[in-house]
């Protein structure tokens, strides 16, 4: 009889309706949390796990021994490997597919590769159209860390460039307020100065990708980075 009641008050006063605006209104005058993606993004952990790839040697020799520890140590059985003997006597992968339908983003077989071939990189905007896509096939795998990474050192080292060729008399920063309102330019990698890239990965994948491609574009972003960091 007391439940009965206790369910024709809260029904009658609409209780529970009440709650869900009060914490709605706790919130309507708080800093919203809410961020302009794609321009803006929430910080990423240093242990993100994201899209996969094959990494190369400077010389644009891949890494890949074939050992297949990674295809053993997936847990969902997401990595095929090929392997043959070259005339070196060096093993070498003929065919290495991830499906990243099956793949848990574990980093299992990141922790298992011997010589560090795979790594799971910070992408994590990439989707599919085609069921197709779904496999990863070993060129595209050891391309991809690359590309994206000379990208972004592209991107980085034109807008250091033009930071150390302007004068003052110049207002940088207007111009890379009024230049972040393109959406195929965006906010990042602008806050130039006269530093240059560095770190780990840019400039062994900006060196390694250079040689394999024969780039003169990332041969010249290569040089420009060089020079600012001498001028430093």
């Amino acid at each position: 009889m007391i439940n009965k009641t206790k369910k024709i008050i809260k029904s009658l006063f609409l209780t529970e309706i009440v709650k869900g605006l009060s914490i709605t209104g706790k919130k309507l005058f708080k800093k919203p949390i809410t961020i302009q993606y794609p321009e803006e993004k929430t910080p990423q952990s240093a242990r993100f796990r994201g899209l996969h790839a094959l990494r190369k040697y400077p010389n644009g020799e891949e890494r890949c021994i074939g050992c297949k520890l990674c295809e053993a140590v997936c847990p969902a059985l997401a990595i095929s490997i090929d392997t043959e003997m070259r005339e070196d006597g060096t093993r070498r992968t003929t065919k290495y597919d991830i499906d990243l339908f099956k793949c848990v983003y574990c980093g299992f077989c990141e922790e298992a590769c011997p010589v560090d071939a795979i790594v799971e990189t910070k992408i994590f905007e990439f989707h599919f159209e085609d069921r197709n896509n779904m496999i990863m096939a070993r060129k595209d795998a050891s391309v991809v860390k690359y590309i994206y990474n000379c990208f972004l050192a592209t991107k980085v080292a034109v807008f250091h460039e033009i930071y150390s060729k302007l004068d003052s008399s110049y207002n940088y920063h207007n111009i890379i307020n009024t230049l972040s309102e393109f959406e195929n330019i965006g906010p990042s990698h602008m806050k130039a100065n006269k530093l240059g890239y560095d770190g780990s990965c840019f400039p062994k994948d900006m060196e390694a990708f250079a040689n394999f491609l024969d780039s003169e574009i990332l041969k010249n972003v290569i040089e420009v980075n060089r020079k600012l960091i001498e001028s430093r």
